[in-house]
């Protein structure tokens, strides 16, 4: 059965994620890499619904249906969790990076100011202590582990969504000028979910690595929407993780048998800069069929260097 068939006839992320949790609920929807060797947390379906139903409860309690909601992330797992908690609560999600310095600090509240939002979602303790003017109600996104006090997952109500509802508002990066924010629907985000599943030829079969920031566009689409309503697994690596050890980008190609990789030109470069040939003993790439360029100039070197030194463990 292809996944565009078996891609689920719901028409938004909710629906999706409602469909998968109840139809497959001990299936894998993202594999998130910690920073320990080898050690990496699974997150089911079933289980993804359930936090981010606990915590659209209380983001309906504070009366966020329908209101811009900032989502400032310092882990890819609480910032999946929070996204899916947006949608579910009829929020308006607004992806940024936390402040990690003065440059960002400016960034988030120009956005907070701009997007107009009602509440602040995060795990970031330099978020919490951001201030903002006017001042907003932060939310904290629970740890894994933190099962006290959350809200009761069975009280959360749903919303009607339609194609036209509007699901997050994507900012550009602002390095030039002020950010942009771009309005998306869930119609609009459906869409562009299926013309990436088309073009990348996924299947049931399909595994998706991705080492991009989740608030930017392309992290957002390819690392986190489009493996949900495509129904295949994704592995989030962060860009941290992927520069301190290159080397254990191959090891989860392999080892989740991963089909879709992809990044800027520069992760490239950095690939060849770093791996030596002792990285490449029994590394099998075989199972990869999609290798995307996004952010950057394609650099005709850079991916004929690329597969010289890959080519023989399985790039093609």
């Amino acid at each position: 059965m292809t996944v565009e068939s078996n891609v689920f006839a719901q028409q938004n992320l909710v629906q999706t994620l409602i469909h998968r949790a109840a139809t497959n609920p001990d299936e894998t929807a993202y594999h998130f890499i910690s920073d320990l060797p080898g050690a990496h947390i699974k997150l089911t379906c079933a289980n993804l619904l359930w936090e981010a139903a606990s915590l659209a409860v209380v983001l309906q309690q504070e009366n966020l249906g329908g209101k811009p909601v900032l989502l400032a992330c310092r882990t890819n797992r609480a910032f999946v969790v929070g996204l899916y908690a947006c949608l579910l609560a009829g929020g308006i999600a607004v992806p940024t990076a936390p402040p990690r310095r003065e440059s960002l600090k400016q960034r988030i509240q120009f956005i907070a100011r701009h997007a107009g939002v009602a509440a602040i979602l995060t795990d970031s303790d330099s978020v919490m202590a951001t201030g903002f003017i006017p001042e907003l109600p932060r939310i904290a996104i629970p740890q894994e582990n933190d099962t006290a006090g959350r809200a009761d997952p069975c009280t959360w109500e749903p919303t009607e969504i339609r194609p036209d509802t509007p699901a997050l508002i994507q900012y550009t990066s602002g390095t030039a000028a002020d950010p942009h924010g771009i309005l998306q629907t869930h119609g609009r985000l459906a869409r562009a979910c299926a013309a990436v599943r088309r073009s990348f030829g996924h299947d049931r079969q399909s595994v998706s690595l991705i080492t991009l920031p989740l608030f930017h566009e392309v992290g957002l689409m390819y690392g986190v929407l489009e493996p949900m309503m495509s129904g295949i697994p994704a592995v989030l690596m962060t860009p941290a993780q992927f520069v301190q050890r290159p080397g254990r980008w191959l090891y989860l190609i392999q080892h989740h048998r991963v089909t879709t990789i992809g990044g800027p030109n520069f992760m490239f470069d950095i690939l060849l800069r770093k791996l030596r040939p002792n990285h490449l003993r029994g590394v099998d790439l075989s199972s990869l069929r999609v290798c995307f360029c996004t952010g950057e100039q394609v650099r005709a070197a850079t991916l004929a260097r690329l597969l010289d030194l890959l080519g023989p463990v399985g790039l093609k």
